[in-house]
């Protein structure tokens, strides 16, 4: 074993800023630890998300007077994590009209963020998907000549 290997891990907790002072965080556990190769790369908590997308549909639950009901799917410790996976999910999936889709985010309890789907076909607008699709590749090639500007624009100092 090396001086690497040997390495004992800290693990640290806690905060003392903001909301969060005085209280301990759940959701990170701060670490230091040797692991040589990197595990193979997981897309479990996508396919968590997906399955419990898949089964708003196959339920589609409905409001007392008859509309899409918002349905809870994940519960977060972190407000920036059920954020992001909303956001993950808005650009997955694309605005409501184009695969009858909507995310929203939503305190739950004291220090718990809910994640929420609703799910609504009928909002469902004919090449609303497409439209989403062209916008986020012409997002991402603008991105990329940015990229590549602010590349060359470095190496010609």
């Amino acid at each position: 074993m090396t001086d690497v290997q040997d390495m004992e891990k800290e693990e640290v907790e806690g905060s003392t800023n903001g909301d969060n002072a005085g209280r301990t965080i759940r959701d990170v556990d701060y670490t230091v630890e040797v692991w040589g190769d990197l595990p193979e790369s997981s897309t479990e908590r996508q396919k968590r998300h997906e399955t419990s997308l898949v089964q708003v549909i196959e339920k589609r639950p409905l409001t007392s007077d008859g509309r899409p009901a918002w349905v809870l799917i994940a519960k977060y410790n972190d407000n920036g994590a059920s954020t992001a996976a909303a956001a993950v999910l808005r650009r997955r999936h694309g605005p409501p009209e184009a695969r009858g889709w909507e995310f929203a985010v939503r305190k739950i309890a004291p220090g718990k963020k809910g994640l929420f789907a609703k799910y609504d076909p009928d909002g469902i607008v004919k090449g609303a998907f497409e439209k989403h699709e062209k916008a986020l590749a012409e997002k991402n090639a603008e991105l990329k000549e940015r990229a590549a500007t602010k590349k060359s624009a470095k190496s010609s100092k």
